[in-house]
């Protein structure tokens, strides 16, 4: 028997390149090496739909109060800063809330819940600060007015 098979038993590579960042914090927290590949499938779905409905909620409240700024004041970069100062508070608050509930899933027993938990919390860390609070207040101080832009029929029927 070839010695370099007892020491890697599947000398294919992964097709997917390995286990992931989740696999491998699977792996470390259950101590004991995990066949990922359905669970990361499962996993990836529920940590995208989850991530998504709550960056939807961030986003839509912060947004809501940027175009209030803008209405009433008409300058785009002071209404994003108003905004964003307004807001800030709330929507960070609601991150660490969101980050220590689905870090509770950290005390699961399965890999699944394991993965979950930190992908979701990851994801809403990452929402919270690096998209919310650096990404979208960028890109609507540099499209200005035009970040605001609706077709005419649209304008219309919320006059």
């Amino acid at each position: 028997m070839d010695g370099a098979l007892l020491v890697h038993p599947d000398p294919e590579p992964h097709p997917r390149g390995g286990p992931g960042v989740l696999g491998r914090v699977g792996q470390a927290l259950l101590g004991e090496a995990q066949d990922g590949d359905a669970a990361q499938g499962v996993h990836a779905g529920v940590v995208v739909g989850i991530a998504l409905g709550l960056a939807m909620d961030y986003e839509v409240f912060l947004l809501a109060r940027v175009r209030e700024e803008w209405r009433r004041g008409g300058d785009p970069v002071e209404a994003v800063a108003l905004g964003l100062q307004r807001t800030g508070p709330v929507i960070t608050n609601a991150a660490l809330l969101m980050t220590v509930v689905v870090a509770g899933f950290l005390t699961a027993d399965m890999v699944l819940m394991l993965m979950i938990g930190v992908g979701l919390a990851i994801a809403v860390v990452v929402d919270a600060t690096v998209v919310r609070a650096v990404l979208l207040p960028a890109v609507l101080a540099l499209l200005g007015r035009a970040a605001w832009w609706s077709p005419a029929f649209l304008r219309r029927s919320r006059a």
